[in-house]
């Protein structure tokens, strides 16, 4: 598991500036205002005057969110590009209060565009998790996120150890099926029952009891046999 230390100095402008309200006002809410609306002339303004600060590897918010983590708001490609290229890697893997990287806030929206810009600069951040100790496809397939489940689980479907465990695997399945991505379920029991043997995980599980609660999805297939007796 990855989860950063929020008390490191370099990701701490927040607590260092809060203290000079005047300065946090005249450095991180300009480059909040203009994150939050992908204005990246006003936000490469900002962060070419106060270079001396590193601003992209400090928290500006009290949720310990990044400028990255802010710019998702703007959903402007070309704004998280270049704030993206912009970056180190230690940047690009900084969390919010909640262990939450740009990666698993880009997973839960859905945005397979800006995935995919993160995770070509620094495929790390495939491996890091929140505090529920979840990976970005955990949190794609939480919120029901077909396409960015697809995406993500090419990537993720030939690792091993520690960074996709059999737990994780089992954890994915479990919530394509809640969020009625069967078709991404079949898909991982397809490529990975070999490895953990998904029945008897199924069943511990609780799939099974997941699947008796979603009688309408068996509704179509109840209602093509019958059809094919006439």
């Amino acid at each position: 598991m990855m989860i950063h230390d929020f008390s490191i100095n370099y990701f701490n402008v927040w607590n260092h500036l809060e203290g000079r309200r005047k300065d946090y006002i005249k450095i991180c809410l300009p480059l909040y205002e203009a994150s939050v609306v992908g204005d990246w002339e006003a936000a490469e303004n900002m962060l070419s005057i106060n270079c001396e600060l590193d601003l992209l590897g400090y928290s500006i918010t009290q949720d310990k969110e990044t400028t990255l983590h802010i710019g998702l708001y703007s959903q402007n490609i070309k704004f998280v590009k270049k704030l993206v290229d912009r970056m180190t890697d230690q940047q690009l893997t900084l969390q919010d209060k909640n262990g939450q990287t740009a990666l698993s806030w880009v997973a839960g929206a859905g945005n397979v565009h800006m995935a995919r810009i993160m995770v070509e600069r620094c495929p790390q951040l495939l491996t890091i998790r929140d505090k529920h100790n979840w990976l970005p496809i955990t949190m794609a397939a939480v919120c029901g996120k077909r396409n960015m489940v697809a995406y993500l689980y090419g990537k993720y479907k030939s690792m091993e150890g520690n960074d996709w465990t059999c737990e994780d695997i089992h954890v994915v399945f479990s919530r394509c099926i809640e969020a009625d991505l069967f078709d991404s379920a079949l898909k991982i029991l397809d490529d990975q029952n070999n490895r953990i043997g998904f029945p008897e995980q199924a069943c511990a599980g609780g799939v099974l009891y997941i699947l008796a609660r979603k009688t309408y999805a068996f509704k179509d297939v109840k209602s093509w046999k019958n059809s094919s007796k006439c």
